[in-house]
């Protein structure tokens, strides 16, 4: 019998704190673990927070289908005990090491759950204005989940990105017309680096986007990918890996329920296949 099945199914520990409305937005949200893909997220994580002159939300996750199966309590408790004294270790570190760089950390968490479930609670709950997750942190469908879930933005860090500020960036459009303010966490890091875009598309609408951006403090660059359809991942990929990008936008549009059904999503192929920062958004 597995450790799912003997405890409460979504959240099995965890220590809540309350926090004030102004501490929450436009914060960034941080799940982490003990991998090495989580502690690249941080330091990640903290360009990031500099840049937009913000605080981040630790939440430290021990996610139920990794730990081993047992019938009986006595052992479970003790397992239970050990990675929470682990985790509360790490947590604290990990706070530690934020707030020296002069990053706040209004709340540093540790859950012992479902990934899906507990990271969807704390969304709710915060509110951020950003999530950033290694992407080789949790569990694949962890991570289709939040791509299908999130409010925000959600930016995926892969294990071996350079975790500094990023000075290329694409962003892929899709049919939806969507309002800059939309991508604002990336316009204003792109306003503090480069201050130029590469906008990923082949439809004519984009002018219209382009007008939206343009102005004495941002400098527009535009890239057509030809493709047959600006939402083919495979080409997009293809382009990311042979120009010099180091941080990938992408606009997710609603999926109809055949297209859930019949047609992979060009979203969770091109997060998990792009060796960059991607940065899903709504």
């Amino acid at each position: 019998m597995r450790l799912a099945d003997v405890l409460i199914r979504n959240t099995v520990s965890g220590v809540h704190k309350e926090v004030t409305p102004e501490e929450t937005r436009p914060g960034i949200l941080v799940p982490v673990n003990s991998s090495a893909s989580a502690f690249n997220s941080i330091e990640y994580a903290l360009k990031i927070a500099k840049t937009l002159n913000t605080t981040i939300h630790l939440l430290y996750i021990t996610d139920l289908d990794d730990l081993p199966e047992s019938s009986n309590t006595v052992v479970i408790n003790r397992m239970l005990d050990r990675f929470e004294r682990k985790a509360a270790i790490c947590m604290e570190s990990l706070k530690e090491m934020i707030e020296e760089s002069g990053i706040k950390v209004p709340t540093a968490e540790s859950w012992v759950g479902k990934v899906e479930l507990l990271i969807r609670n704390r969304i709710e709950f915060l509110t951020p204005g950003m999530i950033v997750i290694g992407r080789d942190s949790f569990r694949k469908q962890a991570l289709n989940d939040l791509i299908d879930q999130a409010t925000c933005p959600v930016l995926f860090v892969p294990q071996n990105a350079n975790a500094s500020l990023p000075s290329s960036f694409a962003l892929r459009l899709n049919n939806d017309l969507v309002p800059p303010k939309t991508f604002y966490p990336l316009l204003k890091i792109i306003q503090q680096t480069t201050r130029r875009l590469t906008i990923l598309s082949n439809m004519s609408e984009v002018n219209s986007f382009q007008n939206q951006l343009t102005g004495p403090n941002f400098n527009l660059s535009i890239t057509y990918l030809q493709t047959e359809s600006p939402t083919d991942a495979t080409s997009i990929g293809t382009f990311i890996r042979s120009n010099a990008f180091d941080l990938l936008c992408i606009v997710r549009g609603k999926r109809t329920i055949f297209q859930r059904i019949f047609t992979k999503d060009p979203s969770e192929q091109l997060v998990h296949t792009v060796e960059i920062p991607v940065l899903v958004v709504k």
